[in-house]
């Protein structure tokens, strides 16, 4: 991980000290993302949003085979990621996945769209491997390589364990995961439409299973 400093980005470790923070990370990230609106019946508050995160983080930090990382850059957490290592041998470990329902979340929606997920799984079963999920940049901080930098520890340490790497994009994320050699192995389209009066208008939402199979060091490589 990066040397400290305030004027580099620095990628560590988080603690639960810094959920509410990564919360407001991921809440801002992905306020404006079609979905929520549905996974959160009453968007555009964020009452809801903010409890299902929090959940969520602290339900990660507690897994054993999870890294929940924060960039930091100017003193100010600005990015976030969860890396976790699923061996496909325990079952329990790898279906445990998302956590319970928390009050304002719609898990209809959520089950739904939670195909493309499934999806991938199936791929990925009886292959150790990691699942890159949660990568999250503040918007005021998108575009600078915050998130290029989450992706490239994660995939870099996956390629020292020589273990593929797989995880879900929203469709505005698809490019930059597939710059890094994610290869699209599940499309799956919902039709947003049918949930409801509300939101009518939003149409086919495309969600994306990526793989991304580990890269052997030159140093490792055999030359015949």
């Amino acid at each position: 991980m990066a040397s400290r400093s305030d004027d580099l980005p620095l990628l560590e470790a988080a603690t639960a000290e810094d959920i509410p923070i990564l919360v407001s990370v991921l809440v801002s990230s992905q306020f404006s993302e079609p979905t929520m609106a549905f996974f959160f019946p009453s968007w555009p508050s964020t009452v809801a949003m903010n409890l299902f995160y929090t959940q969520r983080l602290s339900q990660r930090l507690q897994e054993p085979n999870c890294e929940v990382l924060k960039i930091t850059y100017g003193g100010e957490i600005v990015g976030m990621g969860c890396l976790i290592l699923k061996d496909w041998e325990n079952m329990e470990q790898a279906v445990s996945g998302e956590g319970k329902p928390t009050e304002g979340y719609n898990t209809e929606f959520a089950t739904a769209l939670g195909e493309c997920f499934r999806r991938t799984e199936e791929i990925m079963s009886g292959r150790k491997s990691f699942w890159l999920n949660s990568c999250a940049t503040l918007p005021s901080h998108q575009g600078k390589g915050i998130g290029s930098m989450l992706i490239r520890y994660c995939i870099d340490k996956a390629d020292e364990a020589g273990l593929p790497t797989h995880l879900n994009s929203f469709p505005k994320a698809r490019n930059l995961y597939a710059r890094f050699g994610f290869i699209e192995k599940v499309t799956f389209d919902l039709d947003l439409n049918e949930f409801g009066m509300r939101n009518r208008g939003y149409g086919i939402y495309r969600s994306y299973g990526m793989v991304r199979e580990p890269i052997a060091k030159k140093s490792e490589m055999i030359v015949g």
